[in-house]
């Protein structure tokens, strides 16, 4: 099993490029706070991220450096030779699922949750004050005949 889910802050904004073909890529690098201090001083991780066609398109237009990110992806090892010859290995995360937690506009404004790749029930549900039916003293009238057991 390869999944990976992270919640994040952009460390700066995002870069969407075209491959020869036309596809969308973006490529950004996640801040994700640790619960200690590690031995080099860090509060962090840095974890490179990468998302591809309209994923990609929408993660340029709705984020910019501070961003906060949930996403859901793969961890992808590839390598190749840099200008110098030299071999490089790059490890990152393929995100195939990405949920803005705030965005460019919220920045002067309030918190959003903006998703992509979520269907319409999702966001009606995710949407939905679950305490709602917390006063809700109606009950049901349930008797043991209308149980299927």
């Amino acid at each position: 099993m390869n999944t990976v889910n992270l919640i994040g802050r952009l460390t700066k904004a995002p870069e969407l490029r075209r491959t020869k073909q036309g596809t969308a890529v973006t490529t950004f690098n996640l801040a994700i706070n640790r619960d200690f201090q590690g031995a080099d001083g860090q509060n962090a991780d840095f974890v490179p991220c990468v998302t591809w066609n309209k994923l990609a398109e929408n993660v340029e237009k709705y984020c910019s450096k501070g961003s906060r990110v949930g996403i859901i992806g793969a961890l992808r090892s590839r390598n190749y030779d840099n200008q110098h010859g030299q071999k490089v290995f790059v490890v990152e995360v393929l995100c195939n699922y990405v949920q803005f937690l705030d965005t460019k506009k919220d920045a002067n404004s309030q918190p959003a949750s903006q998703n992509y790749n979520q269907s319409q029930a999702d966001n009606n549900f995710s949407s939905y004050n679950q305490n709602s039916f917390e006063n809700d003293n109606s009950g049901f009238d349930i008797t043991p005949d209308d149980l299927p057991f």
